[in-house]
């Protein structure tokens, strides 16, 4: 995501807590629904990825919390 590049995921693990669903990618809940949900992600905003990962991850605000 600092890159600018969306996420895709499987619903599992710290992915739905680090994945604003339909801002920086998508955790889907199964792999046929990771597979058919690509084409959406692909589409993603990628300077909008990366401002919201500079967000949410930016080292003084991780420090702060």
């Amino acid at each position: 995501m600092a890159c600018g590049t969306p996420v895709a995921a499987l619903d599992r693990g710290a992915a739905p807590e680090l994945i604003d669903s339909g801002v920086t990618g998508i955790a889907a809940r199964t792999p046929a629904q990771l597979a058919d949900a690509l084409p959406a992600i692909v589409a993603f905003d990628r300077g909008r990825v990366r401002e919201r990962a500079v967000e949410r991850f930016h080292p003084d605000r991780m420090v702060d919390r």
